[in-house]
């Protein structure tokens, strides 16, 4: 049949699409709070930056002086990273489009000039502040550029196998996406941690 290449075709970009977002997932979740072992690279939430303040109740004035705690030269492209239930839970009650606290447009969201990354990593995880880590589990936010205060590292590229042994009795082939990388916080001066409740 003449629609059988575009088929395939489809099947295999929907399959690279679905490894890609695992890998992407993975990622992520190394870069916010990975353990930093041979086999995970360290994240922000394990490089023993000393956390701020907690903020019991999000203000104005207490996001600002959380943010005072990344030094000046990193502010400029400094992100915020939070869960979608934080940021909507938290900070949205502050909106106000006309002073600059909160911008949605549909399609991203800026907290006070800067914008916000949705994710989920950051809650329900044990951050270290300083040496020790956390006693309990807690709702997290970052405010930190990861462009210049992070480093991540492919040492080989991203290779997908397949393995049809896996499922032999129903004729499943499983994939798998794997790739040698690291990371780590180059300078924590670049990022700044706490809790919201």
């Amino acid at each position: 049949s003449t629609l059988f290449p575009y088929t395939t075709l489809f099947r295999s970009a929907s399959l690279v699409n679905k490894l890609a977002q695992k890998m992407e997932k993975a990622i992520c979740a190394a870069v916010v709070n990975g353990a930093g072992s041979s086999t995970v690279p360290q994240g922000v939430g394990q490089c023993g930056i000393t956390a701020s303040t907690a903020i019991s109740t999000a203000t104005v004035a207490k996001l600002a002086a959380f943010m005072a705690g990344v030094k000046s030269a990193y502010q400029p492209d400094a992100v915020w990273v939070m869960s979608a239930e934080n940021f909507y839970t938290h900070i949205v009650p502050l909106a106000n489009d006309s002073n600059g606290i909160v911008v949605m447009n549909g399609i991203e969201a800026r907290l006070l000039g800067h914008k916000v990354v949705f994710d989920d990593n950051v809650d329900n995880c044990k951050f270290k502040s300083g040496s020790t880590a956390e006693a309990n589990n807690a709702d997290h936010i970052i405010f930190g550029n990861f462009n210049e205060g992070y480093v991540f590292n492919y040492g080989e590229g991203i290779s997908i196998e397949a393995d049809q042994s896996v499922a032999f009795r129903t004729g499943s082939t499983v994939y798998r996406a794997m790739a040698l990388c690291d990371g780590a916080v180059v300078d924590q001066d670049a990022f700044a941690w706490t809790t919201i409740a």
